[in-house]
């Protein structure tokens, strides 16, 4: 009994000798995940700084499609919203006309008949009467009609003349043009071949009609398609310029324009109101009398980049906005304004395919807005829609009757709120 039980305590003793070897093991593992985190810890940021700085070399060797990036600054923070701009959700009222029928119907023009006419993103001119849309001039080009602007064209702004008899289109890519609606023809007035005063027509874009003339705004030396190189760049080669419908002569009212975009004329016909996208403002040129070739920045500080300006028969004018600024809200433009080696950046990553137009419009998040202005750019009312719910974007507006109808430059429809 006492052999088996020393046994026992032998073969106990000889166990406990045995659990410290076994216990090495996980302790050996521990020491070794140790070195692993030591290392890691020391090597990821030196790999984060080499991958960094490759990207910088990359970004700094790589073409860009600017000479220049300018410098510019917005003079102004977002306006709060408050007082006549005050948010609400009055567009959410809206009723969508022509659904799925139509390809960005940008801007709007009535025929005395009552008839709206629109330019769509695939190039072509239509009429929209009773939920029926008609092809009234197509466009001339193959069949990828939306990935082939340049030779299809965009038309932007539309206006017929009091008659009726014509309308008056700026296109894009085609330059100036009018249809004779009763014989469907379309003439060709100055195309964006031709150069006025010594530079051709980019970016072709509003209009407006004062007897013989048409005013039109050329936006950019960039092409519609790369509208956004406007702002990367903070290039001010806008334009505002003239052509006589009578004699073909052709000139410029104006140049140096941050995105000369929308243009409308007062009722008595003695200045034109133009909207710069770039730097959210709106200003007043006399044509007229006189303050004849007076220019007075009238609102600088407008609630969003706007689109067309449009009169509204009462003395006022309606403006249309691609998007808003909103103070405590992110806007692009503030942004980017004083950030000229993020714009370079970013207009590298564009002009090599490493970002896309749906990556910048993923940064900029909807909110639909229209507001009413008199002619000293003071805002009277607006109309938002605060989650874009319905209404996401605005490309003009036009009043007729107790109607507002709203373009867009995307949208598959337009709007039509009826005001109470």
């Amino acid at each position: 009994m006492e052999k088996s039980g020393v046994r026992q305590r032998s073969t106990h003793k000889s166990s406990a000798v045995r659990q410290p070897k076994t216990s090495a093991g996980p302790k050996k593992t521990k020491e070794q995940t140790s070195i692993v985190w030591r290392l890691i810890c020391c090597y990821i940021p030196v790999l984060v700084l080499i991958f960094s700085c490759g990207i910088v070399v990359l970004l700094i060797a790589v073409e860009s499609p600017f000479d220049e990036v300018k410098l510019f600054s917005m003079p102004h923070s977002p306006p709060k919203f408050e007082g006549n701009m005050a948010a609400n959700n009055k567009l959410q009222d809206a009723v969508l006309l022509f659904k799925d029928k139509l390809i960005g119907p940008e801007s709007m023009a009535m025929h005395p008949s009552g008839r709206i006419y629109t330019g769509t993103g695939d190039g072509s001119i239509v009429k929209l009467d009773n939920n029926v849309v008609t092809t009234v001039q197509p466009p001339t080009c193959g069949p990828d009609q939306r990935h082939n602007e340049s030779a299809c064209g965009r038309p932007l702004g539309l206006r017929f003349d009091q008659t009726g008899e014509y309308l008056y289109v700026a296109d894009a890519y085609h330059g100036l043009y009018r249809i004779n609606i009763a014989k469907n023809e379309k003439e060709t007035l100055l195309s964006n071949n031709v150069a006025v005063n010594g530079q051709k027509l980019h970016f072709t874009n509003d209009l407006v009609l004062n007897g013989d003339m048409v005013i039109f705004t050329d936006s950019s030396v960039w092409p519609r398609a790369r509208y956004i190189y406007t702002l990367l760049q903070g290039e001010n080669t806008g334009r505002l310029l003239w052509y006589n419908i009578r004699t073909k002569q052709y000139g410029t009212l104006l140049k140096g324009l941050y995105f000369a975009n929308g243009v409308d004329i007062s009722a008595k016909g003695d200045y034109v109101l133009i909207t710069e996208s770039t730097l959210c403002r709106l200003s007043k040129y006399y044509i007229s009398g006189l303050l004849k070739g007076k220019l007075e920045i009238v609102n600088d500080n407008l609630p969003g980049v706007p689109d067309n300006i449009r009169a509204s028969g009462r003395g006022t004018f309606w403006i249309s906005y691609a998007n808003i600024r909103k103070d405590g809200r992110f806007s692009f433009v503030d942004f980017f304004a004083s950030k000229p080696w993020l714009r370079n950046i970013f207009g590298k990553l564009l002009h090599h395919n490493v970002l896309t137009m749906a990556h910048v419009n993923s940064m900029i998040s909807g909110y639909g807005l229209i507001t009413e202005v008199d002619g000293d750019g003071k805002i009277l009312r607006s109309f938002h829609d605060t989650n874009s719910t319905l209404i996401r974007s605005t490309s003009e507006v036009l009043e007729s009757g107790n109607v507002l109808y709203l373009g867009s430059y995307f949208e598959p429809f337009l709007g039509a709120l009826r005001l109470k």
